[in-house]
C-alpha cells in the first residue's frame, strides 16, 4: 500500500515536472510571483526616407554598456524585441553575441511577432513570414526562442480589412499559424496582445473564447497568456473593463498580462521624463494584479537606454524598467 502511493506521488511529480518544462524556464503561470517582460523600443530615428525604426537600443544595451544595466536583468524574466528589427539590423554575428548574453545573463527570449498585418493575409503567409527570420535566429546565430508575442491580428484583421473582416476570419487564420508554431516550435509559449478600447471588453472576451475553442478543434494548445494593450488616453477608456478582463482571464484559467508604456508620450517630441511618468502613473492607476507585467515602447522614447543607476533628471529605459518594479512589483511578493 506504501509503495503503491508512493508511486502515485512520484508520477504525479514528475508529470508537474514535465508540464512545467514544456512552457520554458519562465513559462507564464497563475498564482505564483507574476513574471516581468521588457521591450526596449524600437529605435525610431529621423532619415531623408521619414522616420525609420533602427533597433539603435540594442547597440546599446548589448555592445556599447551591456555592464550598465544589470540591476534590472535581475528583475526581469524575459528579454522581448520585435523579430524584424532584429532580423534586419544585425548580423549573424551580431546576434549571436546578443543570443550569448541572454543565456549568460539567464534570460528567456521573446519575440514579439507578426500574424496578420496588411502584408500578411493568411496565418500560413504569417508562419512562413516569421519562420524565415526564427530559423535564422535558432539555427545560425545560437537562439533558443521561449516566447511568441503576436501582434495583434484580431485588430489588423478588423481594422485593415483583411479577408473577410471579422472575428471568424481572425480567429481562423491566427489558428493556423498557431498549430504551425506549435508544431515546429514545441517549447515556446503563444500570448495573444490585443489592444483596449479600440476592440472593447465583450470583444475581447469573444476573441479569447472563440481562439480557445479554435483551437481545441485543432486539437491544439491554446494561447498561454492573454496581453492586453491598453490605451489609457483614449476617450473610452475604463480601468475597471480591465479589471473585468483580468476577472475573466482568471475565470478561463489563462495567465493575465498587462503592457505598461507612456500612451501619453507618443510623438517624436516625447521626452524621457514623459515616458517615465506616464508608466508610473499607469502603474498608480491600475489596482489589479497582472499574471505577467510587460513594460514595452514602440514608441520614440526612450532614447537613452542606460545606466540603470541613474538619477536625478535622467531617465534611461532601463531606470524605468527597474524603478517600476520597485514601486508596483516587488512589494507584492516578498
Amino acid at each position: 500500500m506504501v509503495r503503491a502511493v508512493l508511486a502515485v506521488l512520484i508520477c504525479a511529480a514528475l508529470s508537474v515536472l514535465a508540464t512545467e518544462a514544456l512552457g520554458g524556464a519562465n513559462a507564464i503561470r497563475k498564482g505564483t510571483p507574476p513574471d516581468v517582460r521588457m521591450t526596449p523600443p524600437p529605435g525610431w530615428r529621423n532619415t531623408p526616407h521619414g522616420p525609420r525604426m533602427t533597433a539603435y537600443p540594442i547597440d546599446a544595451l548589448f555592445f556599447d554598456s551591456p555592464d550598465d544595466w544589470d540591476s534590472t536583468r535581475s528583475v526581469i524574466d524575459y528579454f522581448c524585441y520585435y523579430d524584424h528589427l532584429f532580423d534586419k539590423n544585425f548580423t549573424d554575428t551580431e546576434l549571436d553575441s546578443i543570443f550569448t548574453l541572454l543565456d549568460g545573463w539567464n534570460l528567456d527570449l521573446a519575440l514579439e511577432v507578426a500574424v496578420l498585418k496588411d502584408f500578411i493575409r493568411t496565418g500560413a503567409d504569417g508562419f512562413a513570414y516569421g519562420d524565415s527570420m526564427w530559423t535564422r535566429f535558432e539555427g545560425d546565430c545560437g537562439a533558443s526562442i521561449t516566447l511568441f508575442a503576436m501582434d495583434e491580428p484580431y485588430w489588423a484583421v478588423v481594422s485593415e480589412g483583411i479577408g473577410t473582416g471579422d472575428l471568424a476570419y481572425s480567429v481562423a487564420q491566427t489558428a493556423i499559424w498557431m498549430d504551425s508554431v506549435r508544431t515546429n516550435y514545441p517549447d515556446a509559449e503563444i500570448v495573444s496582445i490585443e489592444p483596449y478600447p479600440v476592440l472593447d471588453e465583450a470583444e475581447l472576451e469573444e476573441w479569447i473564447e472563440s481562439l480557445e475553442a479554435e483551437c481545441q478543434e485543432l486539437s491544439i494548445d491554446g494561447i498561454d497568456a492573454f496581453s492586453l494593450d491598453p490605451d489609457w488616453e483614449h476617450r473610452s477608456f475604463d480601468w475597471d473593463s480591465v479589471a473585468a478582463l483580468e476577472s475573466f482571464c482568471d475565470s478561463e484559467g489563462i495567465p493575465f498580462s498587462l503592457i505598461y508604456w507612456a500612451a501619453d508620450a507618443t510623438d517624436s517630441t516625447s521626452s524621457d521624463y514623459d515616458w517615465y511618468a506616464g508608466i508610473m502613473d499607469q502603474g498608480e492607476a491600475y489596482s489589479g494584479s497582472p499574471d505577467e507585467y510587460v513594460v514595452e515602447s514602440w514608441v520614440w522614447v526612450p532614447r537613452v537606454m542606460t545606466p540603470d543607476t541613474a538619477s536625478g533628471n535622467a531617465y534611461p529605459f532601463t531606470r524605468s524598467v527597474l524603478d517600476f518594479y520597485n514601486e508596483f512589483i516587488d512589494w507584492r511578493w516578498p
